[in-house]
């Protein structure tokens, strides 16, 4: 009776973490009329974009440790703010608004946890 009882304890304790396989979906977005968009992907390389205004998100799954970057300059050639936003899983990661008078730019950036 103790043998039974002792494994329950031994491999109930090494429970393995499944937090490394935990989805993590990102989705980055900006507010913005016309500007240039950088972002990192999925894999961690960057991806540019020209003429993306409010409309534009992109969704990626992110990986553990993984570093996710938005970064967006004005380019309509007329002063307004700006907003960079990073979502994970739904909930605002990260969210940043500038506002300048000749190129408004943002830069938001985080490690996935």
């Amino acid at each position: 009776m103790v043998l039974p009882v002792a494994a329950v304890f031994l491999f109930g304790a090494c429970k393995k973490d499944d937090s490394a396989n935990q989805p993590r979906t990102i989705e980055y977005s900006i507010e913005c009329p016309n500007c240039f968009v950088v972002y990192y992907d999925a894999d961690g390389n960057q991806v540019s974009l020209q003429d993306k205004n409010s409309l534009w998100k992109q969704t990626i799954e992110a990986k553990q440790g993984g570093i996710v970057l938005l970064a967006a300059q004005n380019s309509s050639g007329s002063p307004t703010a700006v907003t960079g936003r990073i979502k994970l899983n739904g909930t605002v990661l990260t969210e940043k608004t500038t506002y300048c008078p000749i190129s408004g730019t943002v830069l938001v950036t985080d490690t996935i946890q």
